[in-house]
């Protein structure tokens, strides 16, 4: 009896070390010190490969991995070279790396990657050599978005060029916190855009000066510079660099509703009410509301161009901008700030 609880505890011991190990060989990496008492693992035998960023080549070599096919590189030689910022979050036991925007994190074992916010999968998970983190060649290429080539024994990755984009358009979704969040564009649900924001992104008025991001409201003409890459999903998401307020700004405590128009109705004094029906824009904004039209409403396309009023009429789609000021009626009765009249519905 005594000699199978030994054996009992002997096979828990065993498991815990080697639970603990590859977390402990993933942290080793990244230590600054390495203390003298560190268990030091024994090398493993693979065929090299040089990696040459940008033109150099790195002290840590590359191996193939064991489906015989796929190069892995080292994540740290690779990812400074190219100027990330790489550290380990020992909560996660993970690796972070970070250059402006860009941001993503590395976990040994899970093939779980990051771009623009999103996450993909690269078929071949982080693994750990000799205390040292490697990751498969696409990461260069899908996740650090550089240029990779092989030759022989060497593998070239070159930084590539930022390529950008830009697109106007109006704000209809808003979710900032601390500098990063995202910003909806053109549309709601699965149309326009989503841009990525992050604490290195410049929010700028027209004349180049600085602006805070709790002074950006729905209903904002914008003309944001992002990647030029984007996730294939709707809407797709891109990294936004820049973010220009055209114009006068919209008053920061704009409300929107987005849906369509159910009646058209004048009152006596000649203005024009429509009663709008569909999704708020965010938590103050009304799904139903009674918009007035006013000599200064302004009433555009969702490119900028000027909409006539002839265009408000039952069945429409509509994105309303309306201030706080609203009647407590059922539903409320709102002023109209900014009306923009979409495409009609693909049938």
């Amino acid at each position: 009896m005594k000699m199978t609880k030994r054996m009992t505890m002997a096979a828990l011991t065993t498991a815990v070390m080697l639970t603990a190990g590859s977390s402990y060989a993933a942290a080793q990496e990244f230590q600054t010190i390495m203390p003298i008492s560190a268990q030091i693992e024994e090398p493993v035998k693979v065929q090299p490969y040089t990696l040459l960023v940008n033109g150099a080549a790195v002290a840590e070599q590359g191996y193939v991995h064991t489906d015989g096919a796929t190069i892995m590189l080292p994540l740290r030689d690779l990812a400074e070279a190219l100027d990330y910022s790489v550290t380990w979050n020992s909560a996660t036991k993970s690796v972070e790396l970070a250059k402006g925007n860009q941001w993503t994190s590395i976990k040994p074992g899970e093939d779980r990657y990051s771009f623009a916010r999103m996450l993909i999968t690269l078929g071949i998970a982080p693994q750990i050599q000799n205390g040292k983190i490697f990751v498969p060649i696409t990461f260069a290429s899908e996740v650090l978005r550089a240029e990779v080539t092989r030759s022989g024994a060497d593998v070239s990755v070159m930084q590539v060029e930022r390529k950008t984009a830009t697109t106007d358009g109006f704000v209809t979704g808003i979710s900032i916190k601390d500098g990063e969040g995202q910003v909806h564009l053109n549309g709601i649900g699965t149309e326009g855009i989503v841009l990525n924001v992050s604490n290195d992104t410049k929010l700028i008025a027209e004349d180049g000066s600085p602006m805070a991001w709790d002074e950006l409201s729905l209903g904002a003409e914008v003309e944001a510079v992002h990647s030029l890459a984007m996730t294939l999903s709707l809407p797709p998401q891109t990294s936004v660099y820049e973010l220009k307020v055209k114009g006068q700004a919209a008053p920061v405590d704009m409300l929107g509703t987005a849906g369509t128009i159910e009646e058209v109705t004048t009152s006596q004094d000649g203005t024009v009410m429509v009663l709008l029906k569909g999704e708020k824009l965010s938590e103050s904004s009304q799904s139903e509301i009674i918009l007035r039209v006013q000599v200064d409403t302004l009433l555009t396309t969702p490119s900028g161009e000027p909409a006539t009023a002839q265009s408000l009429v039952k069945g429409s789609r509509v994105i309303g901008f309306y201030g706080p000021m609203m009647t407590k009626s059922l539903p409320p009765i709102g002023t109209a700030w900014k009306l923009v009249v979409l495409p009609a519905a693909e049938q």
